[in-house]
């Protein structure tokens, strides 16, 4: 603008070069309002924005302690208290938030990250920071479980589950309205469980007989020595348990004689083979397939004639390891792929009719919804199912269907259980292998292990879910 020229004594001539900044005027915008840190997040990030043709100066003038503040430049210096800051016109820059959670008790804290600035329109910029601290601990709606879980049942007319282990060898029932458990121990590892028909007897096989147990007190009932492992067992409401073997073969034992029959000797006409049963209810019926996807098929029995089962149709498809059904039985659930299909019947043709597609999650890739086990609630009008999802996917969830129409009504996401390794306690990502639905459908039963590839160990528990007002 000039210059200014002073005569000083002694000196001489002094000249001041006189000179305008004018910084123009600055429009700061932060990309976030609200960061929240959860319980495992690493980092989060957030972006300051000027947006006019003016230089932004900002300072920041307040942070919570526990968290360090990191601008994301060439260096990735610290941003510290109190320091100020340029950003010039219509540039940006971003900033990482990371949390220090050793230094807070368990449970949600908040803060706030205020950034002072030159921008008269906006001279204080605020983003609220959430964070929370685990307590490692598991909620009381999570029930350890000893050893390996086999098999599960539920018997919705008292609402209680049924299960057993392995290592140690165990019965347990769980009553979902009393949270009451109860635990037997078994003299052989089990191998399977099935109610009986009227609902008062556990029937499990094991590795060389069968053993009933009365279901309101876990009493021994009775013994039917087979000398094979027994893989599938069910009541054929005709005096008679059917069962199969590690080699796929039909067998039955008379109750009250303890005779055991081989029904899959014989022509191989007439042969018949599985180790997944299902008696269907109020017929003289045994569907019966192999838990492997190949070779399978689905064998439909005969058991009028209680020692002479009689082939009657054969279809060449499969359900997975297990027959899941509605709770009348007109409808089964395939784990393989989520379809669903009318149960058959003698009259059915060459092919089982298929109904509909239980889809857990929108994807083009629809080989990968595998189920694990399914549950109908005939009270609400709901299919559960069981994702069973690839641990590299990360889908660890169940999902509820219409059981009209099989729309998705909505997913719950599996929450970790807290696991003891080598003396540390950590969070684990965790699988539901069976999930029952109380009969009212208030209440979710979930039967679950940690989903690790790092980590092979058994740390099943039981998770309630409460889906009243879900």
């Amino acid at each position: 603008l000039g210059t200014i020229i002073l005569d000083i004594d002694g000196f001489g001539l002094l000249s001041i070069p006189v000179m305008h900044y004018n910084p123009g005027i600055p429009h700061a915008e932060l990309s976030e309002q609200l960061l929240d840190l959860d319980s495992v997040s690493i980092e989060k990030e957030f972006t300051l924005t000027n947006q006019a043709n003016g230089y932004l100066f900002y300072r920041l003038a307040a942070k919570p302690e526990w968290i360090r503040l990191s601008q994301q430049s060439v260096y990735e210096d610290s941003f510290q208290l109190d320091s100020t800051r340029l950003l010039y016109p219509f540039s940006q820059t971003s900033f990482r938030i990371i949390p220090d959670r050793e230094q807070l008790p368990a449970g949600t804290h908040e803060g706030e990250i205020i950034l002072e600035t030159n921008d008269p329109d906006t001279p204080r910029l605020l983003i609220t920071v959430k964070v929370a601290v685990r307590s490692f601990k598991n909620p009381d709606s999570m029930i350890p479980l000893e050893g390996k879980v086999i098999d599960a049942e539920f018997d919705k007319l008292t609402n209680c589950a049924i299960l057993i282990t392995q290592n140690p060898a165990q019965l347990i029932t769980y009553q979902l309205d009393r949270k009451e458990k109860q635990v037997v121990s078994l003299e052989r590892n089990p191998s399977c469980i099935q109610l009986s028909s009227d609902h008062q007897l556990i029937l499990v096989g094991m590795n060389d007989r069968i053993e009933s147990f009365q279901l309101s007190t876990l009493q021994r009932q009775e013994n039917f020595v087979t000398g094979f492992i027994v893989t599938d067992i069910t009541d054929g409401e005709n005096g008679r348990y059917y069962f199969s073997d590690t080699n796929y073969e039909l067998y039955s034992v008379q109750r009250k004689t303890a005779e055991v029959i081989n029904h899959t000797a014989g022509v191989w006409q007439n042969r018949i083979e599985g180790d997944v049963l299902l008696k269907l209810k109020g017929k003289p019926t045994l569907l019966l397939s192999r838990k492997t996807t190949s070779p399978n098929g689905v064998f439909m029995v005969d058991i009028a004639d209680p020692a002479s089962p009689r082939l009657l149709n054969y279809w060449h498809t499969g359900f997975g390891a297990r027959y899941w059904t509605t709770e009348d039985q007109q409808l089964l659930f395939s784990t393989n792929d989520g379809k669903v299909y009318h149960t058959p019947a003698e009259t059915t043709g060459e092919e089982i009719r298929e109904t509909g597609k239980l889809i857990p999650y929108d994807s083009g890739y629809e080989y990968f919804y595998y189920f694990s086990s399914f549950d109908h609630n005939k009270e609400r009008s709901v299919i559960w199912g069981a994702y069973a999802s690839l641990v590299s996917l990360g889908r660890n969830i169940v999902v509820a269907f219409d059981d009209s129409h099989y729309n998705r009504q909505r997913t719950i996401i599996l929450n970790d259980y807290v696991f003891n390794v080598s003396g540390k306690a950590d969070y684990y990502k965790t699988m539901a292998h069976y999930l029952f639905t109380s009969s009212n459908g208030s209440q979710l039963l979930l039967v679950k292990n940690i989903d690790s590839h790092d980590l092979s160990t058994n740390a099943w528990h039981l998770e309630l879910v409460n889906i009243t007002n879900e």
